[in-house]
């Protein structure tokens, strides 16, 4: 299974190991006065004439625009990555856990938009981009768990937690995952918040696999999803206090066998956009549940909620029961 882990101890494999490829780049566009005439080349027009190219001048020319355009357009990335890093730095010095988490999602995704460039875990360019780093990751791991998936495959979904015993965290855990992808959360048990959240390109997928979200001193306790997928986040063999869903866009929660949430709340911004769906595959699974969504298409009920105490606060909230359902 793909396993990344946001500690500090391997905080470099964790953020570039995307970035397998390296790039070369002519010593001709190696000069900024080069460069800037290449660049400016690639506007004036094309060399290649009637299907013909006039030299080898004009080929090796070619070359230096493609790679003047690349180093380009990877610079811009890298100029990203510190800028994201100093706002993540900025985010924790104010005491802004959930930002700082932000932030440092956002170098994750720009390092592998640079990878795709072409930019190696060992390029110079990297390496300087991602100097502080380390020192920001440090500080973030003392106040929460970020976890960032990558997998694009549905069926081996990015693993977090071990494969046996049990996991234990002290501080809000951060997951994200963006569009069409996947991630796994198994044996954990967190005595705090669960945050799910969605990247700069959308939202993905999210499955819990026998996780534990305990309240303590009166503090956590909750799942609170901010954005998933239409497909969704899946719990199976979950307890939490409360799952808060909170999504704008269209979005589906599926409880599977072993799941025990004291309270299930879809907030009154959930499914503004699309249908809020949730679906109890036991009896028993939601002890309260609180709908306040005020969305056009509102909520749809799944499944087994006969033991559930189902109460509509939202003026105006349209519910609907699937075929087979039981309220």
């Amino acid at each position: 299974m793909n396993k990344k882990k946001w500690m500090i101890k391997s905080v470099m494999t964790a953020v570039i190991a995307t970035s397998v490829f390296a790039i070369t780049i002519p010593a001709e566009a190696a000069s900024s006065t080069i460069l800037k005439k290449t660049v400016n080349t690639v506007k004036k027009g094309p060399i290649i004439q009637s299907g013909k190219i006039k030299s080898k001048n004009n080929l090796m020319s070619i070359s230096n625009q493609k790679a003047a355009i690349k180093t380009k357009e990877a610079s811009q990335y890298t100029a990203s990555i510190k800028k994201e890093i100093e706002s993540a730095a900025k985010a924790l010095k104010d005491k802004k856990v959930e930002l700082a988490a932000d932030h440092l999602a956002k170098v994750d995704y720009f390092v592998k938009q640079a990878g795709k460039m072409g930019l190696s875990k060992s390029s110079k360019l990297i390496k300087d981009a991602t100097s502080k780093l380390p020192q920001t990751l440090s500080e973030f791991n003392k106040k929460g768990t970020l976890y960032v998936a990558s997998s694009t495959n549905a069926t081996k979904p990015t693993v977090f937690g071990p494969a046996k015993g049990n996991q234990t965290i002290n501080h809000t855990v951060f997951v994200y995952a963006g569009s069409n992808e996947h991630i796994k959360l198994t044996n954990l048990n967190v005595n705090a918040n669960i945050i799910v959240k969605g990247t700069i390109t959308g939202a993905g997928s999210v499955y819990f696999d026998h996780v534990k979200v305990n309240k303590v001193k009166g503090i956590g306790g909750s799942v609170i999803v901010q954005d998933i997928a239409e497909q969704g986040l899946y719990l199976r063999a979950v307890q939490a206090g409360e799952v808060i869903v909170n999504d704008s866009n269209t979005s589906t929660l599926v409880a599977e066998n072993g799941v025990k949430v004291q309270k299930l709340t879809v907030s009154e911004n959930a499914g503004l956009k699309g249908a809020v769906t949730l679906e109890s595959k036991g009896k028993g699974t939601f002890s309260e549940v609180t709908l306040a969504a005020k969305g056009p298409t509102g909520v749809i009920l799944k499944g087994d909620f006969s033991s559930s105490k189902v109460t509509v606060t939202g003026k105006g909230s349209k519910v609907s029961i699937f075929k087979a359902g039981v309220v």
